[in-house]
Protein backbone atom coordinates (compact mmCIF):
# COMPACT_ATOMS: atom_id res chain seq x y z
CA UNK A 1 0.00 0.00 0.00
CA UNK A 2 1.43 3.30 -0.87
CA UNK A 3 0.25 6.59 0.00
CA UNK A 4 1.73 9.45 -1.84
CA UNK A 5 0.50 12.67 -0.77
CA UNK A 6 1.42 15.43 -3.64
CA UNK A 7 -0.24 19.09 -4.31
CA UNK A 8 -3.00 17.72 -6.00
CA UNK A 9 -4.38 16.48 -2.73
CA UNK A 10 -4.60 20.19 -1.16
CA UNK A 11 -8.24 20.08 -1.78
CA UNK A 12 -9.74 17.05 0.34
CA UNK A 13 -13.03 15.81 0.15
CA UNK A 14 -12.95 14.48 3.59
CA UNK A 15 -15.21 11.15 2.59
CA UNK A 16 -13.88 10.69 -1.04
CA UNK A 17 -10.48 10.85 0.99
CA UNK A 18 -11.41 8.44 3.55
CA UNK A 19 -13.46 5.96 0.88
CA UNK A 20 -9.71 6.11 -1.32
CA UNK A 21 -7.70 5.13 1.27
CA UNK A 22 -9.63 2.24 2.36
CA UNK A 23 -10.29 0.89 -1.33
CA UNK A 24 -6.62 1.14 -2.00
CA UNK A 25 -6.01 -0.92 1.29
CA UNK A 26 -8.37 -3.49 0.78
CA UNK A 27 -6.99 -3.35 -3.12
CA UNK A 28 -3.53 -3.84 -1.56
CA UNK A 29 -4.53 -6.76 1.24
CA UNK A 30 -6.12 -8.26 -2.14
CA UNK A 31 -3.14 -8.72 -3.99
CA UNK A 32 -0.64 -9.46 -1.30
CA UNK A 33 1.22 -12.40 -1.96
CA UNK A 34 1.51 -13.14 2.03
CA UNK A 35 -2.42 -12.75 2.58
CA UNK A 36 -3.41 -10.68 5.53
CA UNK A 37 -0.30 -8.86 5.41
CA UNK A 38 0.73 -5.89 3.25
CA UNK A 39 3.95 -3.19 3.86
CA UNK A 40 2.91 0.12 4.11
CA UNK A 41 4.89 3.14 2.33
CA UNK A 42 3.92 6.99 2.64
CA UNK A 43 5.84 8.92 0.70
CA UNK A 44 5.96 12.75 1.22
CA UNK A 45 8.38 13.66 -1.36
CA UNK A 46 6.57 16.21 -3.36
CA UNK A 47 3.73 17.34 -0.59
CA UNK A 48 4.48 21.35 1.04
CA UNK A 49 3.50 21.41 4.18
CA UNK A 50 0.53 23.62 3.49
CA UNK A 51 -1.02 20.54 1.74
CA UNK A 52 -1.12 17.89 4.79
CA UNK A 53 -4.68 16.59 5.08
CA UNK A 54 -7.04 17.78 7.61
CA UNK A 55 -6.02 16.56 11.40
CA UNK A 56 -9.48 15.11 11.82
CA UNK A 57 -9.59 12.77 8.66
CA UNK A 58 -6.46 11.53 9.85
CA UNK A 59 -7.72 10.65 12.71
CA UNK A 60 -10.59 9.22 11.01
CA UNK A 61 -8.59 6.72 8.98
CA UNK A 62 -6.69 5.96 12.02
CA UNK A 63 -9.55 5.17 13.51
CA UNK A 64 -10.85 2.73 10.91
CA UNK A 65 -7.07 1.58 10.10
CA UNK A 66 -6.93 0.31 13.96
CA UNK A 67 -10.36 -0.87 14.53
CA UNK A 68 -10.03 -2.93 11.13
CA UNK A 69 -6.95 -3.63 9.65
CA UNK A 70 -4.36 -3.61 12.87
CA UNK A 71 -3.09 -6.61 12.51
CA UNK A 72 -2.83 -6.28 8.36
CA UNK A 73 0.41 -4.38 7.66
CA UNK A 74 3.71 -5.84 8.75
CA UNK A 75 5.97 -2.54 8.17
CA UNK A 76 5.05 0.88 7.97
CA UNK A 77 7.72 3.21 6.23
CA UNK A 78 7.94 6.94 6.28
CA UNK A 79 9.59 8.81 3.20
CA UNK A 80 11.18 12.33 3.28
CA UNK A 81 8.60 12.68 6.10
CA UNK A 82 7.97 16.80 6.69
Amino acid sequence: YIFKPTEETCVYDGVWTVKKHIYTLERALACSRHPGEINAVVHFSQLSPGCLPPMHLAREFLRIFRNHYATTVHKVFVVDAP
